[in-house]
């Protein structure tokens, strides 16, 4: 694989003839050069872009510069600590679609400003994640985003569309340590992890799924709604969820445990964590 680290190494190459290539521009002001650079990339298969915390907001038409990688197969982007607006997340998962991107590293964690409700982000990212009917592998890093539960619903049902996805990583988490410092209503209740779940029961050829929940405010009643909606997925095999809540019901643990030995005849491993201690 091709690593590059500065848009002047970038421009300095053939590109034409690459398959894989790892960009990391983190830290570094976005320069209109690098569209240009990426739309020779005629035969490019696997694509690693990391532009975490841009000097410049925006995603910088990354949506165009994409669209001329026809045979793109496997796409990792990480914009971590970066300013972004819904339409141009919207525009870039609708890129995506145009694409024959198979598998998808969507890295959205500690976005700016931290401190507001990401509500519409979370919703055109919904809307976007929707147009992605052809994505079999799929990891979504939301994590310290506050997505709130109508958020949540929306990032669902835009899940629920993408017809052949068989593997799906999900964190939605927060910093303990940070304690409750926002809004309650701000955080992941039983009504987004409903709504999580009745969009994931679409995905009829799920076979791997982690959704990791933690430190929100996700309850038993809600930890058992969403594994009532994942047992209709008769495919799957592999079930990691991540609560991260002192669960003070036992006989709710013992609901959503035997309703996993019961539904998901197929399982061939499954973990259920209520306490980010318990992560390895």
């Amino acid at each position: 694989m091709q690593r590059y680290n500065s848009l002047t190494d970038l421009q300095n190459s053939n590109l034409e003839d690459s398959n894989y290539l790892y960009i990391d521009f983190r830290g570094q002001s976005f320069a209109s050069g690098f569209g240009a650079c990426l739309s020779k990339c005629l035969n490019l298969e696997d694509l690693t872009l990391s532009f975490v915390n841009q000097k410049e907001r925006g995603l910088f038409d990354l949506d165009a510069s994409l669209s001329n990688c026809k045979k793109l197969n496997k796409l990792t982007i990480i914009l971590s600590y970066n300013e972004i607006n819904g339409q141009e997340l919207f525009d870039l998962c609708f890129t995506f679609s145009k694409l024959n991107i198979k598998s998808l590293v969507l890295d959205l964690s500690f976005l700016e400003p931290q401190y507001i409700q990401i509500n519409e982000l979370a919703n055109y990212l919904g809307l976007g994640l929707a147009e992605c009917k052809n994505i079999q592998i799929m990891q979504l890093n939301l994590e310290r985003n506050l997505v709130g539960d109508k958020g949540l619903c929306s990032i669902g049902s835009g899940l629920g569309q993408c017809e052949q996805l068989q593997s799906l990583k999900l964190n939605l988490s927060w910093f303990s340590r940070l304690g409750k410092l926002y809004n309650n209503n701000l955080y992941i209740h039983d009504e987004g992890a409903c709504g999580l779940g009745n969009g994931l029961a679409q995905c009829r050829n799920l076979r791997t799924l982690k959704i990791d929940l933690g430190n929100n405010n996700v309850g038993n009643q809600g930890a058992y709604n969403l594994v009532i909606n994942l047992s209709q997925l008769e495919h799957l095999n592999h079930l990691r969820l991540i609560f991260t809540k002192e669960y003070k019901s036992l006989q709710i643990q013992n609901k959503i445990y035997n309703k996993l030995r019961k539904s998901f005849r197929k399982l061939v491993y499954f973990k259920l964590d209520f306490h980010r201690e318990d992560i390895g």
